[in-house]
C-alpha cells in the first residue's frame, strides 16, 4: 500500500502534465520549433514577394508569417502581385472594350479569387445585379463564356497542390509523349476530376478558343486546356496547347509561367531544376511550389546546363532559399556570378534569420536554438549533460559563423549595388547586434538612410535602433521605456496588413522583458512578458508559462510591490499605460482577444508566498487582507479549503474526515497560525507543547508533503530542487521550520500520547529525505522522560 502512497504523486503529476486545459484546443503541449524561434529582423525588407514562403525553418515550408504551426488565413501575407497584375489586366481588357466601362478592381478580385465555382453558379444572378465586373461581361458571350469555363475547370482542378507530380506522362516532344504507370493520389477534401464533365469542358474551351479574335482571351482558354489536359493526365492537350499559344509569350509574362509549372512535370532531374528557373524568376506565387519541385541533390549537375553566369546565380539562389543551415558558400558563389542578382537581400536576411534563432533564441527564450531539438534526438532525451555540452560548442560554431558573415558582407558591400546601401547597413547593424558588439551595431545605424528603405526597412529600423539603444546602457532609462511603448504600439496598428509585424512584436516583448530583468527594472519585466504570445518559459506542470509563472520563480518581495504599484499609478507614463494593458494567460495563445486584466489578486497571493518562505507571517496576512475574498473560491484552492492544516497525519497528505470540521483559506490559516504562535510565548508545560505540536503541523502542511503546501508554492510537483538530498530548498522540501517546533514541542511534554504523535511525527513524516533526517530513536526519549511507550508502539 505504500509503494502505491509513493507512486500517486508522480502519476497525478504525469496526469496534469499530458491532460490538455479546457481552453486548449489541441491535444497536448507540443511545441515546435517554428512557434519558439527567437526573430526580429523581417524578410519582407528583401522586397521580393514570394520568398516569405521561404522563411528560415527547420522543419517545414512556412506559408506567411503564422506564429502557429500549420495556422492559415488571417495570419498570411496578401497575395503576391500576380494577382493584382492580373486583375489589372482584366480591368485594361474591360476598358479596351469600353471605355467608360464602371468596373471597379476589387469587384475583379472578388470574383476570380474569393467567388467558388458553387457561390458563382448558384448567386449569378445576385453578382450580375451586385458586382460591377458581372454586370459589365453579362452582355459580352464570349467574355461570359471564358469566365464560366474557367469556373468549371477550378471544381474540376482543386487539388491542393496542383504541381505535386512526381510520375506524369512525360513529353519527349510534341506529340511524343510517353505515359505515366501511376495515378493521382487525390485526398479525402479534394474532388477527382470527372473525365466525361472535363472532356466536354475541354471541347467547349476549344470552340471558343479557335472562335475569339481577342489575344487576350485566347491566352487565357489556352491556359485553362494546359491546366485541364494536366488533371486529365493528357499530356498531349497539356504540350499542344502551351507549345502553341503560350511558349512565344515572353518570359515575364506570368501566365506562360503559371502554365509552365504543368508542362514542367513532363522533366526529370537536371533538366527540370533548369526549365523551372525562369518561373522561379517571373512568378512569385510560384516560387515556392519551385522550391518544392527542386532536387537539391542535382545542383552541380544543374549547372552544368545552364547557359549563362545569370541563369547558374539563379539555380543557386533556388538552392539556397530554404536550406536550414549555413549558405554563405553559397551566396559568395552568387555574387561572384551576378553581383546585383535581386535575390541577394533575401539570402542575407535568411542568414541573419537563422543566426537570431540559434543565438539569440537562448538569450530571450527559455526553450533555447531550435537546433536544441534536433540535439535531444540525436543523443537522446537521458542525456543532458552530453545534450548541454553540443548546445555550447554549437553556440560558439553559430558566433563564429554569425562573425564570418558579418565580415564578408561589409569586406564584399561595395561589389552590392548602391541602392541597397543602406539595406545592407542595416543587416551589419543587426549581425553586429547578434554578436553584441553593441558600439559596431550603431555605427552601422548611423550611416543608414532611412528615406532609402521601403516601408518595412523604415520599420526595422526602428526595431534596431531600440534594441540597440537598450542594449548599450547598463539600466533601462525611461526614454527606453517611452521609445519601446512607441515602437510597440507602431507595429500594432500595422500589423493587420502586415502579418510578420505580430511576430516581431511578441519577440520584442521578450527581448525587453529580459533586458529590464537585468537591468533594474524587473518588474516592468515581468509585465511585459504577459503581453507576448510566443512560448517564453515553461511551467513544469502545464508545458508553458505565463507572467505568473516567471513571477513565482524569478521575482522577488520589491519586484512584486512595484508591480501592484505600477499596476495602480493614477497617472501613468505610455509605457505604464501598455503594462496595464491586457495580457495573455499563457503563451501559446495567440489570440488577441483572448487576453484579460492582469489578477492583482494572483500577485498579492505569490507576493504572500514569498513573505511566507522568509517566515515573515505577518506580512503575507497583510498582503492578503487586501485579496478580494472571491479569488478563494476558484478551483485551486477547492483541493484545500475542507483540510485541516493544523492536523497531520504523515501517511495522508489531506484530511478527508476533517473531524474538526473546519474551512480555510489563506488568510483564515494564517490568522490562526500567527495568534498560536503569540499564544505559545506565553504557555508552559503541556499547553506550551500542544501549541508548539499545532505550530509544527502547520509548518509541514506548508511543506512538499504537506496538505497546504500552496501557502509558499505555487505548484506541489515537478522542477524538484533536489539533487542527492542537497536540498537548495531546506524549508519547502525539508520541513526545517516544522522539525524545529515539533523538537521544541519535544522538549516541553510528558504526554504519553502527545510525546507519541511528536515522535511519529519525526520519525515517519520526513522519509523523503532520509539522507537530511535527523535519527529519532523514540524508545530511548520515552525512557529518559520515563514515559510509557505503549501508545508510540500503538502508532508505529
Amino acid at each position: 500500500m505504500k509503494k502505491w502512497k509513493l507512486l500517486l504523486p508522480y502519476l497525478v503529476n504525469v496526469l496534469l502534465v499530458f491532460w490538455p486545459p479546457k481552453n486548449m484546443s489541441s491535444c497536448g503541449f507540443t511545441i515546435y520549433k517554428e512557434e519558439y524561434r527567437f526573430w526580429t529582423f523581417d524578410p519582407t525588407i528583401s522586397s521580393q514577394p514570394g520568398m516569405q514562403a521561404f522563411f528560415y525553418s527547420m522543419d517545414f515550408y512556412h506559408k506567411g508569417f503564422s506564429n502557429t504551426y500549420g495556422l492559415s488565413g488571417a495570419e498570411e501575407l496578401s497575395e503576391p502581385n500576380e494577382f493584382e497584375r492580373n486583375v489589372k489586366a482584366w480591368k485594361d481588357y474591360c476598358n479596351k472594350l469600353s471605355p467608360d466601362n464602371s468596373v471597379i478592381e476589387s469587384d475583379i478580385y472578388k470574383l476570380l479569387y474569393e467567388t467558388n465555382p458553387e457561390e458563382y453558379f448558384k448567386l449569378y444572378e445576385t453578382l450580375v445585379q451586385n458586382n460591377t465586373f458581372v454586370k459589365f461581361y453579362n452582355t459580352k458571350p464570349v467574355f461570359k463564356k471564358y469566365i464560366e469555363i474557367a469556373k468549371r475547370i477550378e471544381f474540376q482542378c482543386n487539388n491542393w497542390d496542383a504541381w505535386d507530380c512526381h510520375d506524369c506522362p512525360k513529353v519527349l516532344g510534341e506529340g511524343q509523349i510517353v505515359g505515366g504507370e501511376n495515378s493521382y493520389n487525390w485526398s479525402d477534401e479534394t474532388v477527382k476530376p470527372n473525365d466525361k464533365v472535363s472532356k466536354q469542358i475541354v471541347k467547349e474551351a476549344k470552340v471558343f478558343l479557335n472562335e475569339t479574335n481577342s489575344s487576350f482571351l485566347r491566352e487565357r482558354f489556352a491556359f485553362q486546356l494546359v491546366r485541364m489536359g494536366f488533371y486529365l493526365k493528357d499530356s498531349a492537350l497539356v504540350a499542344h496547347h502551351y507549345y502553341r499559344h503560350l511558349n512565344h509569350l515572353p518570359t515575364s509574362n506570368w501566365i506562360k509561367n503559371s502554365a509552365a509549372m504543368y508542362e514542367l512535370n513532363n522533366y526529370s532531374g537536371a533538366e527540370k531544376n533548369v526549365r523551372m528557373l525562369p518561373i522561379f524568376e517571373s512568378v512569385p506565387h510560384l516560387r515556392l511550389t519551385c522550391e518544392k519541385a527542386f532536387n537539391h541533390k542535382l545542383v552541380d549537375e544543374s549547372l552544368k546546363l545552364c547557359k549563362s553566369s545569370r541563369e547558374q546565380a539563379l539555380l543557386l539562389v533556388l538552392h539556397a532559399s530554404h536550406q536550414h543551415l549555413e549558405m554563405l558558400p553559397i551566396v559568395e558563389k552568387i555574387i561572384q556570378l551576378e553581383p546585383n542578382n535581386e535575390f541577394l537581400p533575401s539570402l542575407f536576411i535568411r542568414e541573419i534569420n537563422k543566426l537570431e534563432d540559434w543565438i539569440l533564441g537562448s538569450v530571450y527564450t527559455e526553450f533555447g536554438s531550435s537546433k536544441k531539438e534536433q540535439m535531444i534526438y540525436d543523443f537522446g532525451w537521458d542525456e543532458t549533460e552530453k545534450i548541454q555540452q553540443a548546445i555550447n560548442t554549437q553556440r560558439n560554431i553559430d558566433l563564429a559563423y554569425a562573425q564570418k558573415v558579418y565580415d564578408f558582407l561589409k569586406l564584399n558591400q561595395a561589389l552590392l549595388p548602391a541602392k541597397n546601401a543602406s539595406f545592407y547597413e542595416l543587416c551589419l547593424s543587426h549581425l553586429a547586434f547578434v554578436l553584441k558588439r553593441v558600439s559596431d551595431a550603431t555605427n552601422h545605424l548611423n550611416k543608414v538612410v532611412v528615406s532609402s528603405l521601403n516601408e518595412a526597412g523604415k520599420t526595422q529600423f526602428l526595431v534596431s535602433k531600440l534594441m540597440v539603444s537598450i542594449s548599450s546602457s547598463d539600466t533601462i532609462s525611461e526614454e527606453s521605456k517611452q521609445d519601446f511603448a512607441r515602437v510597440y504600439k507602431h507595429l500594432l496598428a500595422l500589423e493587420s496588413s502586415k502579418p510578420q509585424y505580430q511576430n516581431i512584436r511578441y519577440d520584442l516583448c521578450n527581448f525587453m522583458a529580459k533586458e529590464c530583468l537585468q537591468r533594474n527594472a524587473a518588474a516592468e519585466g515581468y509585465l511585459l512578458y504577459g503581453k507576448s504570445g510566443k512560448p517564453y518559459a515553461e511551467h513544469p506542470l502545464l508545458g508553458i508559462g505565463n507572467m505568473y509563472t516567471q513571477m513565482y520563480k524569478h521575482a522577488s518581495v520589491s519586484d512584486l510591490e512595484r508591480v501592484l504599484f505600477i499596476l495602480n499609478k493614477p497617472v501613468k507614463t505610455e509605457f505604464e499605460k501598455l503594462l496595464a494593458e491586457p495580457i495573455f494567460s499563457y503563451t501559446y495563445d495567440y489570440y488577441e482577444q483572448n487576453k484579460v486584466q492582469v489578477d492583482q489578486n494572483k500577485v498579492k497571493d505569490i507576493l504572500s508566498m514569498k513573505w511566507v518562505q522568509q517566515d515573515n507571517l505577518l506580512a503575507a496576512y497583510k498582503v492578503l487582507l487586501t485579496v478580494d475574498t472571491a479569488y478563494w473560491s476558484n478551483e485551486v484552492y477547492a483541493d484545500f479549503k475542507q483540510d485541516d492544516p493544523f492536523w497531520v497525519s504523515p501517511n495522508d497528505g489531506h484530511d478527508p474526515l476533517n473531524l474538526r470540521g473546519v474551512q480555510y483559506n489563506k488568510v483564515s490559516f494564517l490568522k490562526e497560525l500567527i495568534q498560536l504562535k503569540n499564544k505559545a510565548q506565553k504557555l508552559h508545560g503541556e499547553a506550551k507543547a500542544l501549541a508548539l505540536y499545532k505550530i509544527a503541523n502547520a509548518y509541514y502542511s506548508m511543506g512538499y508533503a504537506g496538505k497546504y503546501w500552496i501557502m509558499q508554492k505555487n505548484y506541489q510537483l515537478g522542477d524538484r530542487e533536489y539533487d542527492n538530498n542537497n536540498d537548495v530548498n531546506q524549508e519547502y522540501y525539508q520541513a526545517q521550520r516544522a522539525r524545529y517546533y515539533y523538537l521544541e514541542a519535544l522538549k516541553h511534554s510528558i504526554d504519553p500520547k502527545l510525546l507519541a504523535l511528536i515522535l511519529f511525527a519525526l520519525d515517519h513524516a520526513f522519509y523523503e529525505f532520509p539522507g537530511a533526517r535527523q535519527a529519532i530513536i523514540g524508545k530511548e526519549i520515552l525512557k529518559k522522560k520515563g514515559v510509557n511507550p505503549d501508545f508510540y508502539e500503538q502508532l508505529s
